[in-house]
């Protein structure tokens, strides 16, 4: 871990800590006025193949935590008030803390489950240098398509082969894009293009429930491994 970055992104998350710190105490109050639940739900997550966190969110589901992202499989679980935070994503801000302790980056790849570890180990520990972060450049890419795939998914098993096979190792190799050509200046654009894609996405609505198999990778094309030329900082061009 590089101390010099630790130290950056720590006082970066305390200062949005202090200036946020009204909206999350609001979010909490109202989940336990709302859903009348502990509003705040640690998931475990690895910061690499063998070291095991705790990743800190505002709770928007009833239920445990199984491992997999949220797809139209576990739709009917999430609260009414949890949408709204979700599509915010203020969900996330507790988050901060975890930067704080030094589990979590402000930007990095996103802190995986051991499930997922297991499933790709080496693919994993090439990542494992560097901390996991709140945002990321595979995050950034697949935010939305990953949301309409994943919103059309309808069982359990339907959504971890989707998940598994198919987005996860695309975005895997976008994160070891990231980490060859990681600097301050790429980190930064990556945090405003991705302000610019929370509020792009807050107006996105959870799209219908349909069937998902194996026979309709077809549908999706493979994902451009590098931002757009005209929008990449000059650390990505070339």
């Amino acid at each position: 871990m590089s101390q010099r970055r630790y130290v950056i992104d720590a006082l970066a998350a305390l200062l949005l800590l202090v200036l946020l710190w009204p909206v999350i105490a609001a979010c909490a109050l109202l989940i336990l006025m709302f859903d009348r639940h502990n509003p705040f739900f640690g998931a475990k997550r690895m910061n690499g193949p063998s070291r095991a966190f705790v990743m800190w969110k505002l709770r928007t589901m009833r239920g445990q935590d199984d491992g997999l992202p949220t797809g139209g499989n576990k739709s009917h679980l999430v609260t009414p008030l949890g949408r709204s935070l979700r599509r915010w994503r203020l969900d996330e801000l507790p988050q901060l803390w975890n930067v704080v302790r030094g589990d979590m980056a402000l930007v990095g790849p996103r802190p995986p489950t051991a499930r997922m570890v297991a499933r790709y180990p080496g693919a994993f520990r090439s990542l494992s240098a560097i901390r996991p972060g709140i945002t990321g450049l595979a995050t950034l890419r697949w935010a939305m398509r990953e949301h309409r795939m994943l919103s059309r998914v309808g069982t359990a098993e339907e959504l971890e082969t989707l998940y598994a096979t198919f987005i996860l190792p695309r975005k895997l190799r976008i994160e070891r894009l990231y980490t060859r050509r990681r600097s301050l200046a790429l980190d930064l654009w990556i945090c405003a293009q991705t302000l610019r894609l929370i509020l792009s996405m807050g107006a996105v609505s959870p799209l219908p429930r349909s069937g998902w198999s194996p026979e309709r990778h077809a549908r999706y094309r493979t994902p451009n491994r590098h931002p757009p030329a005209s929008a990449r900082p000059l650390a990505l061009r070339g």
